[in-house]
């Protein structure tokens, strides 16, 4: 089949604006294939997703299995992740044996995990789906100790960089990774960064951190004291909710940066509200920016541990 469709098209090209086309081959596509802009930086015209039916079971090597020794894996594994240690009985090699869990947001546009929002109950659906996780994620992933391991808002777009046509690769590159940097808030132990980044202690690309001149972190990390707290505001924040629902207010007292950015912006009951800032007591909560010390500071308050830390 593939030497008679070889022969059947010898001599002939396909073009697109002028120019061969990108031929790309895959072997299998499990159902769908892929358009060019979710495999590689640029989107194409000609490759988009379409419908391929296939079932795994006629696809060579769809499926593979390997079986290997501990002693094997600890070899292969320490050769190419120098910083692991599976030293002792391979039972420790879980070290604590807890599942640490994180929740990532994919965004096609900017959003950025901001403390300010929070400490006003704004955009904490990942810290509700997190804790709620913590609590009752037993039935999902078996009898382990669950630890919150953070939060993450991750960029799920086409990322273009605009840079001369003789950049220097580093810089396309740095460029490159401040556009798919994430943004978010994650756990402080050392070990759980190296997994999500091996290199998140030395040169963090991809992970919302901050490093000191003397190495240390001095942004984007919460111990686990911390995420502790964390989840008891937001406990606290659910329960002002549903008793302010309960009760039926009502009231429109919007949370905003300025009068142009704020939750009336795009509301879509402005014109049965008319709130208007200034007038007859209505007025609008401006969201300020706030250090992470005055933010753990206001935690503390709230759930009652100010005198206790």
């Amino acid at each position: 089949k593939i030497e008679t469709a070889v022969r059947e098209t010898d001599g002939e090209t396909i073009l697109y604006g002028g120019v061969p086309i990108l031929a790309v081959f895959h072997s299998s596509s499990a159902g769908l294939t892929r358009r060019a802009g979710e495999v590689w930086q640029s989107d194409l015209p000609y490759l988009q997703a379409v419908e391929s039916p296939e079932a795994g079971d006629a696809i060579p090597n769809y499926y593979s299995r390997v079986e290997f020794t501990a002693e094997e894996f600890r070899e292969a594994f320490t050769a190419a992740h120098l910083e692991a240690d599976l030293s002792g009985e391979m039972d420790g090699w879980l070290r604590d044996g807890k599942l640490y869990l994180r929740v990532v947001d994919y965004k096609s546009g900017k959003k950025a995990f901001d403390l300010s929002d929070v400490q006003h109950g704004l955009n904490i659906q990942m810290l509700l789906y997190l804790f709620a996780l913590q609590r009752e994620g037993r039935a999902l992933f078996g009898d382990r100790e669950i630890v919150p391991a953070g939060v993450l808002y991750l960029p799920a777009r086409d990322v273009l960089v605009n840079a001369p046509r003789g950049v220097d690769p580093e810089k396309l590159r740095a460029a490159l990774d401040k556009e798919l940097r994430r943004s978010g808030l994650v756990l402080s132990q050392p070990e759980v960064l190296r997994a999500m980044e091996h290199s998140a202690l030395e040169e963090p690309r991809f992970l919302p951190l901050a490093l000191g001149r003397d190495g240390g972190i001095t942004k984007g990390v919460a111990t686990a004291a911390e995420l502790g707290k964390l989840g008891k505001y937001v406990d606290r924040l659910l329960e002002k909710i549903a008793r302010e629902l309960g009760e039926g207010n009502i009231d429109a007292d919007p949370w905003g940066r300025s009068e142009n950015d704020s939750a009336c912006t795009y509301c879509a009951f402005a014109s049965a509200c008319h709130f208007m800032q200034g007038d007859e007591g209505d007025h609008m909560e401006l969201i300020r920016p706030v250090k992470p010390e005055d933010f753990w500071r206001h935690v503390d308050h709230v759930i009652g541990e100010e005198n206790r830390t």
